[in-house]
């Protein structure tokens, strides 16, 4: 739990807490970076991107699992999964991050865990309570809000100068 509301805040988990501190400065770096090499194409950008989580990511598994992950019943399931999991999603997200300002695209990506919510309402048949629909439903909200006013700001800078501003 997150927010003790109506509970004593020792409940807290420091723990916890601290992965999520760290989880949302991954996200703002990637963020970040993700726009400054916006200007490379996807089709370097998100190799480079899946190359560097391999190699955070492949030691663990073969510490775990060793020489069983070269089996190509396995190599072939993984790159399925990449290939849906990582490297379809990142190359569309990397097209977005470069078409977006980064708190818009921030706050558009806040919906995946909502849609994921909803997903598994839907097609898992997972029970979802009150509190979390009512997160969900703001999720969307802010989102929509943040994508509509980012519209409309750009819109206004791409107005042509009248007169009055030319003189």
């Amino acid at each position: 739990m997150l927010l003790p509301l109506g509970h004593d805040i020792n409940t807290l988990d420091p723990t916890g807490m601290a992965w999520a501190a760290l989880g949302g400065t991954g996200w703002a770096c990637y963020i970040i970076f993700g726009k400054r090499v916006g200007h490379l194409p996807v089709s370097i950008t998100a190799p480079l991107g899946a190359a560097m989580a391999a190699l955070v990511v492949v030691p663990v598994g073969v510490v775990h699992a060793g020489t069983a992950l070269l089996a190509p019943d396995v190599l072939l399931t993984s790159l399925g999964v990449a290939l849906i999991s990582s490297a379809i999603p990142i190359s569309l997200e990397l097209f977005a991050l470069k078409h977006l300002p980064k708190n818009v695209f921030g706050t558009m990506t806040s919906m995946e865990p909502a849609v994921a919510a909803l997903l598994a309402l839907l097609l898992l048949g997972e029970v979802l309570s009150w509190s979390q629909c009512l997160a969900i439903g703001l999720i969307l909200l802010a989102s929509m809000g943040c994508a509509l006013t980012a519209q409309s700001q750009t819109v206004k800078t791409k107005q042509p100068d009248t007169p009055l501003q030319q003189a």
